[in-house]
C-alpha cells in the first residue's frame, strides 16, 4: 500500500532512515483478547515528495504490512503528527481519479487477478481453474458464478 503523508513538521534524514528500517509501534490484537504487542514495523520504502512540499513535510510511504493506524503510529514515534494521509495505490492498482468520498473505480480483470495473486503471496496455480478463489474469496466466487449464469 502506498500513501502520501503530510506531517506537521519536516522529517530529517535520520528520521527518514528510521522509518525505512522500521520503528517500534504498539498494536492491540483483536484475536488475542485485546492484548497489546510492541514490535518493529517491517522495513518500508519512504521518500520525500519534493514536488508536493519542498520543505520535506510530505512523504511517500509504501508499506509491506498493514497494521492498525500504522503510519500514524510510525510518525508519532518520531514525535510528529500526521496532518493528512491519502492512499495512492494498493499493490499494483493505482487509485488515481478517486477524489471524493464514495468514489468508485471498476477494476479490470488484470487488476483483480494481480490483487488475488498479491493476497495469495504469489503462489502458483495448483491446477484449479479459479486459482483457489473460492477458498480465499468466497464472496467473489459467488459473484463470478452469478455472472456466468
Amino acid at each position: 500500500k502506498t500513501y502520501r503523508v503530510r506531517t506537521n513538521f519536516p522529517i530529517d534524514d535520520d528520521q527518514l532512515k528510521a522509518l525505512q528500517n522500521g520503528v517500534p509501534i504498539t498494536t492491540t490484537s483483536r484475536r488475542r483478547g485485546g492484548t497489546k504487542r510492541t514490535q518493529n514495523t517491517l522495513p518500508c520504502d519512504v521518500e520525500r515528495d519534493l514536488k508536493s512540499s519542498p520543505g520535506g513535510k510530505v512523504l511517500l510511504i509504501t508499506l509491506r504490512e498493514g497494521r492498525n493506524r500504522q503510519i500514524r503510529k510510525m510518525i508519532g514515534f518520531l514525535g510528529h503528527r500526521v496532518a493528512a494521509l491519502r492512499r495512492l495505490a494498493f499493490g499494483d492498482v493505482d487509485l488515481s481519479g478517486l477524489e471524493g468520498v464514495g468514489d468508485v473505480k471498476y477494476l479490470t480483470e488484470d487488476e483483480m487477478q494481480r490483487l488475488f495473486e498479491c493476497n495469495r503471496g504469489g503462489e502458483e496455480n495448483n491446477g484449479d481453474n479459479n486459482n483457489g478463489m473460492e477458498k480465499q474469496f468466497p464472496w467473489r466466487q459467488r459473484q463470478c458464478d452469478e455472472k456466468g449464469k
